[in-house]
């Protein structure tokens, strides 16, 4: 069984706010390099799923503990991550240097599909306290 610190629910969500943060700040405010053309399929859509799976994590960390149904929980982490990222291109759209591309959107799901993967995992996951300051341990 696989042990992993559980932070307070509002440091988890912090770290949504900041993933999402970071992904705006990349995706709409910095020009982005010059790639070679790799097809349909390349690096840039690879980066895509990898960015959406990791930030559905972040989103399914921060909802460990809640009272949801696990079918609510999958809902939630493929909804809000897959409506970030079609946000984002939408966005995109209105950014110069920036293109709105359905195939991003496409890998964007992608990623926040493959990250509900984690309830499979999570019953093989035990939950630990995060000690504090005078060496007490918060537990779930």
């Amino acid at each position: 069984m696989a042990r992993l610190p559980l932070l307070s629910p509002a440091l988890r969500w912090s770290g949504v706010a900041v993933a999402a943060a970071a992904i705006i700040a990349v995706s709409l405010f910095v020009v982005p390099p010059e790639t070679p053309d790799t097809g349909a399929v390349g690096f840039d859509k690879l980066w895509h799923a990898a960015t959406y799976l990791a930030f559905g994590l972040l989103v399914a960390y921060a909802l460990v503990g809640s009272d949801l149904a696990i079918a609510i929980k999958i809902a939630l982490v493929f909804g809000i991550a897959t409506l970030f990222g079609v946000g984002i291109e939408v966005a995109q759209s209105f950014v110069p240097y920036r293109q709105f591309e359905v195939a991003d959107m496409v890998a964007n799901a992608a990623g926040a599909a493959l990250s509900c993967g984690w309830y499979g995992i999570e019953p093989r996951v035990q939950f630990v306290g995060v000690r504090s300051e005078d060496g007490s341990e918060r537990s779930r």
